[in-house]
């Protein structure tokens, strides 16, 4: 979805959208599905993956 959010929303949205995702959640559960999604869409727009790993870096500390 979220290369379909870049298409048809402004510059700003995919980072808003990725933030408002993925700012409320704390549980590893929830880091270890970041880093799947990651791992499984590799071939994804670097700057999409990119906002999702800013997004994402608060939980990405659940993993270490």
């Amino acid at each position: 979805m979220l290369p379909q959010i870049q298409a048809t929303g402004d510059i700003f949205f995919p980072a808003n959208w990725s933030a408002s995702l993925l700012g409320s959640y704390r549980s590893k559960k929830a880091a270890t599905q970041v880093a799947r999604f990651m791992e499984e869409n590799q071939n994804m727009n670097p700057l999409l993956l990119n906002k999702v790993r800013q997004a994402s870096s608060r939980l990405r500390l659940k993993l270490h």
